[in-house]
């Protein structure tokens, strides 16, 4: 028998989960996975699991199933937003890669050479951003590029935005075939 995740939570803990293919507020919880292998400073951190819970949509011309991340979450990525924010401010200080590894116990310096590729994306990201926001004060620091952003689009609406944009290959739009 499926329950609707509504009964299951208090009122307090509600939020708006919509599909991501329909925009449908009618779901069922689906179960939920794993997502485990973060980057972070913390140990505790990196070795943490996370539960993502799932949902199939109960819009009868959709019954996709998809899942919602937690906030602190970017989909794909495994950093979580305060680290991106750390790690961006020592590449802002113009450290090498050798030290930002030696800043982050455990890493090998592959980690530090591919964000330094995505946060060039991402920094891009939010000049276009910053542009069609008409900001016309320029703003060098990544910290400050992402809180004027952060200023119009909420966290959960830049991090789909962000994910989009840097891993372009990953959201390829579903054909739909009418009979």
């Amino acid at each position: 028998m499926k329950i609707p995740p509504d009964i299951l939570q208090s009122p307090l803990k509600r939020c708006k989960i919509v599909c991501t293919y329909c925009s449908s507020d009618r779901r069922w919880k689906h179960g939920s996975y794993e997502r485990k292998g973060f980057h972070s400073k913390k140990p505790e951190i990196a070795g943490e699991t996370r539960f993502v819970p799932r949902y199939l949509c109960r819009n009868p011309s959709c019954n996709r199933t998809y899942s919602v991340l937690p906030p602190d979450i970017l989909p794909i990525c495994r950093f979580f937003q305060p680290d991106i924010i750390t790690l961006a401010t020592l590449f802002g200080s113009n450290l090498s890669i050798y030290r930002i590894s030696r800043f982050y116990p455990g890493w090998s310096r592959g980690i530090p050479y591919r964000f330094r590729d995505r946060l060039q994306k991402v920094n891009e990201l939010l000049d276009r951003l910053l542009r069609e926001m008409d900001h016309y004060e320029p703003v060098s620091c990544f910290a400050d590029k992402l809180s004027v952003v952060l200023g119009r689009w909420d966290w959960i609406e830049l991090r789909r935005i962000w994910s989009r944009f840097v891993y372009p290959v990953r959201f390829v739009p579903v054909p739909t075939h009418t009979i």
